[in-house]
């Protein structure tokens, strides 16, 4: 296998771009494979056997999602295929790992091999956009940090819907991306491209996490407009206009319909549905005492979570707003070790404005310094938070080559696209989620791209660097 890899390397330098990323998805699929296999039928019950869950699962989200593929598959296996649900209690993970259960063995092992191409695919995106901005060698670094994180682990060689879940994501940007250039040439071929990717991207994300298609649907609005404002900057003739009002804007109005259609066709299930304001009191248990959230033989009292109608802003957004705002109560009130900002309570659409910029900060360095040295539930969990802090430390420059590239790239309406994007997605993260743990899963796809551009920036200065002194 180690051959195969150096090897593989090595003939990168004769092949055409679009077999590169196919050869290095496979490369990323076979690394993606193998480590999964080895943390699950290895490490996790042989080397960790005290957070083993069964199976070599750690998470108790992939235990409880195993049970639940389990009992499907021996459904299957007594009354046919017709007992099988492609989105049982709206997991649409657990309906597809009950067909490896079926067709192969009732064991999570089966699933890592989907686990491992939905990931591999991921990074070959990654690498895709990265090659709009850098050569080969600096985009392939970049697009390993993606696919290289231990982190990725999580759910890679778990039970887990955030592989399809950024998967989804990186699809709809990619669709964006094809927006914007589609309006540079005129290409039909590219818009249908993108268009295809951005339905099939809204609909994993939709069978992963219903809700954030209302977050994608935002996003595509924003970038859509910023795509306008640029181009009619750029340029405001005849022919422009035939391409934006004849193809840009018809696209792109299918892909917003689309999007439109899936929200209507589905009601998330784990976010509170309000329909008035002002809201009547919403009431949540309160899971807090004098020793802290989180600590021992905590108390319980209610909450009363009562929201501020802002004149100035729509009805509707509020009402958004205000959901967020009960999600992030909820959080808060369950407590954990890894709360942050804990006693922020947004209770109105200024509070959310206001909380913005520390939003940002909190979203895009979390885990914060404090968190790296402190006792975690178990020595175990306390060198991690160690390693974790290492980990964090070098993501700092990482992300200040993030910065740097944003300044060179400031021109470039894409680099505009994925940061926007990118910000949009930790910002809603960030306000409704302030828990670091859950936060590191849910920012992955969108923190790891800013990752992954400010190393592949800094590794190509280092290039340019080195060949300007050779050449000397």
């Amino acid at each position: 296998m180690t051959n195969f890899i150096v090897n593989s390397f090595y003939n990168l330098q004769s092949l055409g771009e679009t077999k590169r990323i196919s050869l290095l998805g496979v490369i990323f699929f076979v690394y993606s494979l193998s480590a999964s296999l080895i943390i699950q039928t290895y490490i996790v019950p042989e080397v960790l056997p005290k957070f083993d869950r069964g199976d070599g699962l750690i998470s108790l989200d992939s235990a409880h999602f195993n049970e639940m593929s389990k009992d499907l598959a021996k459904e299957i296996h007594e009354k046919g295929w017709g007992a099988w649900e492609f989105r049982p209690q709206t997991y649409a993970h657990v309906g597809i790992s009950a067909i490896f259960y079926t067709l192969w063995d009732s064991k999570p092992y089966t699933m890592l091999p989907f686990n491992a191409l939905i990931h591999a695919m991921s990074g070959c995106l990654v690498l895709w956009l990265l090659l709009h901005f850098f050569s080969w060698w600096p985009a392939m670094l970049g697009s390993a940090l993606f696919v290289l994180n231990p982190a990725a682990m999580e759910w890679v060689a778990q039970i887990h819907r955030d592989g399809m879940f950024i998967l989804g994501n990186f699809m709809v940007l990619v669709c964006l991306i094809q927006l914007w250039k589609g309006l540079l040439s005129g290409n039909k071929l590219t818009f249908s491209i993108g268009l295809i990717c951005g339905m099939a991207g809204s609909s994993l994300v939709m069978f992963s996490r219903p809700y954030w298609v209302q977050v994608l649907l935002f996003s595509a609005l924003l970038v859509i407009g910023i795509e306008s404002i640029f181009y009619w900057v750029r340029r405001n003739s005849l022919d422009g206009m035939k391409v934006y009002a004849g193809v840009f804007l018809p696209f792109a109005i299918g892909l917003i319909l689309f999007q439109v259609g899936l929200i209507k066709l589905n009601i998330p299930t784990n976010v509170p549905v309000i329909v008035e304001l002002p809201s009547s009191q919403l009431t949540v248990r309160d899971f807090r005492n004098k020793k802290g959230i989180g600590a021992v033989g905590r108390g319980e009292e209610e909450l009363e979570i009562l929201w501020e109608v802002d004149d100035w802003i729509p009805e509707k957004v509020q009402l958004k707003l205000h959901q967020i705002s009960y999600v992030r109560h909820m959080a808060i009130a369950a407590g954990g070790r890894t709360l942050v900002d804990e006693k922020v309570f947004l209770n109105s659409a200024s509070d959310f404005l206001v909380y913005i910029p520390r939003a940002l900060v909190v979203g895009i360095l979390s885990p914060m310094p404090h968190l790296w040295f402190e006792e975690g539930s178990t020595p175990s969990m306390t060198m991690a938070r160690k390693i974790m802090g290492v980990t964090t430390v070098v993501f700092y420059g990482l992300l200040l080559g993030s910065l740097a590239w944003g300044i060179s790239s400031r021109r470039n309406p894409m680099m505009w696209i994925i940061i926007g994007f990118s910000f949009v997605g930790i910002l809603v993260f960030t306000v409704a989620y302030p828990n670091v743990g859950t936060l590191l899963r849910f920012r992955y796809g969108f923190y790891m791209l800013l990752i992954a551009f400010g190393g592949a920036h800094i590794f190509g200065l280092m290039l340019e660097r080195i060949r300007k002194n050779s050449a000397t």
